[in-house]
């Protein structure tokens, strides 16, 4: 059984971000990325983009320093898809804007306790990043 995660509200996250940058650890940051899509994709593929980043939301990325909480925008360049060789896919460039958990060494963030048993404590922070604390 897989826990399917409900993204942030990009709005509500952004403007967390703006406000208590500090304190949440949140940040705005975009990322320039080239990706395939399958033909079958053809005509839908805003529902391929938000998949392929979706997937990503509440694990680290080392090419953003931290954990995607919220999809924004994905904008692709320029307005059609392009093909390379004999390559069975489309391939497209966006520019996708999260919103980011960007942990800093000795800063202290708030989170929701979900689980406690005799060897691990493990919490909850926005609803999508999950950390673990071994008892000792």
């Amino acid at each position: 059984m897989s826990t399917a995660y409900q993204p942030m509200d990009f709005s509500e996250s952004k403007a967390l971000a703006r406000t208590s940058a500090e304190s949440s650890g949140l940040t705005l940051l975009k990322e320039k990325k080239h990706v395939t899509l399958g033909w079958h994709m053809t005509g839908n593929g805003h529902a391929g983009l938000s998949h392929i980043f979706e997937a990503t939301l509440g694990k680290y990325r080392d090419s953003l320093k931290g954990v995607p909480v919220a999809i924004g925008p994905i904008k692709p360049k320029g307005s059609v898809a392009y093909i390379i060789d004999d390559h069975s896919c489309m391939h497209l460039d966006v520019t996708a804007t999260f919103v980011v958990f960007v942990p800093k060494i000795g800063a202290t963030y708030q989170a929701e306790v979900t689980k406690v048993d005799p060897t691990t404590v493990t919490a909850k922070m926005y609803d999508i990043i999950t950390a673990r604390r071994t008892r000792s």
